[in-house]
């Protein structure tokens, strides 16, 4: 590997991975700024933060459709779900696009969005965009802080209870879904587990429901078994909160979160690769995130070429980071545009294909997504702020055009092609986002 000793480049790919990006002008006023330093202001998220845009209001909650349900008016049912479809979903969708663009707070939106598709769950099931906005609040208030807390809390949040089949557990006829998705998915892996594991947790997490009317947790009693049930070689009266304890002290748990955040921020590695079993055995003892986000970040891997050229960027982070740079906000009223755009980088926030999440890396590179990203790519140049890039002499545009995107470690052809490009502002801005470089994250 081949350490990267740019301290331009370095802060570059520190504010891309740990965030969306930054602009050239922004890094040139901290030039002075260590790698160290520059992670330590990253990870300096308070313990209580404001979200910078407002959250929808008005949504469609679950006692409305309970209530709905009940009066058997199946037209109304189907209209509210309809409402949720076509203005609540993707209201939510463009609220968040915006918040991580105007977040102070860039870490904590791109470990949101890690974990939206780590636990993954998606409002084609839930229905319901209230709970998919309440899970997402879920998962910002943990997602710099105890794994052990943020496992516990989406366990016994209602969009994944019903992604996963929670709510029709029962004693007698248990729902091995989520049992199996919060080892295989979420906590341990595959290979770390038998069927029979499988089994035993379904019966733990049996009872498990939530009120409609508040949509707080709750376990019903009879609906619960209380027989001795096996797991991961522990016996007794088991309960789901037991079940997850004995997940996340097993040391393959922290070996596989390790290897999926390390996978994430830097390159892809297996969850018995050197690095993930140290980052790992420190993670163990304190369940904590934000510390094995510093420690990746700290790695002598992380500030490397593998590292630079390690991930292809998700197509929401594409957008969110050419937003971030371009200084464009997201209007409600164009909702439907932003939607069909997403449809066609194929990735939803708030609807992910299953619970696998999303593909990473060069899925994003095929035919579809490239031509997508080079459509979406004169959008954003035409409706940016580019004024930095338009106002400079043809012949500095290229060196204006790298600087606004953030993309230092741009290679001799890159800068060629810019070059040729550059009697045109908007085509030199919409092949830079198309560039090697900048797609990759």
């Amino acid at each position: 590997m081949t350490q990267i000793t740019d301290p331009v480049i370095q802060q570059e790919l520190i504010y891309r991975r740990l965030g969306f990006g930054v602009d050239q002008s922004s890094i040139s006023t901290q030039s002075s700024i260590t790698p160290q330093s520059a992670i330590s202001s990253l990870l300096g998220v308070p313990a209580q933060t404001n979200l910078t845009q407002p959250q929808p209001a008005g949504l469609t909650t679950t006692q409305q459709l309970d209530l709905t349900k009940k009066s058997h008016n199946k037209a109304q049912v189907a209209a509210l779900l309809r409402q949720v479809r076509s203005e609540e979903f993707p209201a939510i969708v463009v609220w968040w696009l915006n918040e991580m663009v105007a977040t102070p707070y860039p870490l904590l939106e791109k470990m949101a969005l890690l974990w939206h598709g780590h636990f993954a769950t998606a409002i084609s099931k839930v229905r319901l965009a209230s709970l998919m906005l309440n899970q997402n609040n879920t998962i910002r208030a943990n997602a710099l802080g105890n794994f052990s807390t943020l496992t516990n809390s989406l366990a016994q949040d209602p969009a994944m209870m019903i992604w996963l089949d929670t709510v029709t557990n029962t004693a007698g006829k248990p729902n091995e879904n989520f049992g199996r998705e919060l080892m295989e998915r979420f906590t341990i892996g595959v290979g770390n587990y038998r069927q029979s594991d499988v089994s035993n947790a379904a019966r733990a997490f049996t009872g498990w429901r939530f009120n409609p009317k508040t949509n707080a947790f709750e376990i019903i009693a009879a609906r619960h078994d209380n027989g001795t049930k096996t797991f991961l070689g522990t016996t007794g009266n088991l309960s789901g909160q037991d079940v997850i304890a004995i997940i996340l002290a097993h040391p393959q748990s922290s070996q596989f979160i390790a290897s999926s955040l390390f996978s994430t921020l830097a390159y892809p590695i297996s969850q018995t690769d050197p690095i993930a079993i140290e980052l790992g055995s420190s993670f163990a003892k304190t369940k904590d995130i934000a510390a094995l986000v510093g420690a990746i970040a700290n790695r002598p891997e992380f500030l490397t070429n593998q590292t630079l050229n390690g991930l292809v960027k998700q197509p929401v982070e594409y957008l969110v980071g050419a937003m971030k740079a371009l200084k464009i906000t997201l209007d409600p009223n164009s909702s439907k545009q932003i939607m069909s755009i997403l449809s066609l980088f194929g990735q939803k926030p708030f609807d992910p294909p299953n619970v696998g999440g999303w593909p990473q890396n060069y899925y994003w590179l095929s035919t579809a997504t490239s031509q997508t990203r080079a459509s979406v790519a004169n959008i954003l140049a035409s409706v940016g702020n580019i004024s930095t890039v338009s106002d400079a002499v043809p012949s500095a545009r290229a060196d204006a055009t790298i600087s606004l995107l953030g993309i230092s470690h741009a290679s001799s052809q890159t800068r060629a092609s810019l070059t040729r490009s550059s009697n045109d502002p908007v085509a030199t801005v919409a092949l830079a986002l198309c560039s090697p470089e900048y797609t990759c994250n």
